[in-house]
């Protein structure tokens, strides 16, 4: 799923997203706002498994391609597991096949702490903005570390070059 965050296009898009996250959803859009008054650049967000009620067998993995322009920045990530046990997460760009990770992680690790009205894995800015080049290829592998199915979602939060937008 692929949404741009300021499209009025993709209201039921949004909605679906503010009703997973409540009241901080709503907040966490809003925080993409320098992307969308950056100078050909408009804010995305990708979400894998595209459903949010993707359900992963125990101990199953799930493997998913995003496909975005060259060019594009990684700013945030966000995930969401309903089991405790939770999952470990890689990000590849398979235009080099450098990982985003040294090794799989917890996602605990890869997404916000603490809690923020009420969610308890906030939106995580990455300390530096990671550049995704020719074919504008990522994968996103998922493992599910609970011994019973498991809720998962994992979200990139980008700024995509806008080619065409009026400067």
């Amino acid at each position: 799923m692929r949404i741009n965050v300021y499209d009025s296009m993709n209201n039921a898009l949004l909605s679906q997203w503010e009703t997973r996250f409540g009241s901080y959803g709503a907040q966490a859009l809003e925080a993409a706002a320098t992307v969308r008054g950056a100078a050909n650049y408009e804010p995305f967000v990708f979400a894998l498994p595209e459903d949010s009620r993707h359900t992963l067998d125990a101990r199953g993995t799930y493997d998913g391609r995003l496909s975005m322009l060259p060019g594009t920045f990684i700013t945030h990530i966000t995930a969401s597991s309903s089991e405790a046990a939770g999952m470990k997460v890689q990000i590849t760009d398979l235009g080099t096949n450098a990982t985003l990770f040294a090794k799989p992680i917890q996602y605990q690790n890869m997404s916000g702490q603490g809690s923020a009205s009420g969610v308890s894995t906030p939106v995580f800015l990455l300390p530096v903005p990671k550049l995704v080049i020719e074919p504008g290829l990522i994968s996103i592998s998922i493992q599910n570390l609970a011994t019973v199915p498991n809720l998962v979602q994992v979200c990139l939060f980008v700024a995509q070059p806008a080619f065409f937008k009026a400067v």
